[in-house]
């Protein structure tokens, strides 16, 4: 029997079948701070996201925002605690 070889994977969580392909800023607000820090809908607003407007509302791809929360998690710097 051959063994399987795995790949090194994302932490990147991924929209599976209970998040929706797009989302608005409200939701995605939410989404980004069930996953990964919190944000105000407000704060989407200026992230380089391509929103498309759909019905007047702003909507944008949920594997972007996740792509842009996961980039802003890899650059924020570390810091030392302690005395």
């Amino acid at each position: 029997m051959k063994r399987k070889t795995t790949s090194a994977v994302s932490e990147t969580p991924t929209p599976n079948i209970t998040h929706p392909k797009r989302v608005g800023r409200k939701d995605g607000a939410k989404l980004v701070t069930d996953n990964f820090f919190r944000v105000s809908p407000r704060t989407l607003e200026v992230w380089p996201l391509p929103w498309q407007i759909i019905n007047g509302r702003a909507q944008v791809e949920t594997v972007k925002l996740f792509d842009e929360a996961q980039r802003r998690v890899d650059d924020a710097p570390f810091i030392m605690g302690g005395k």
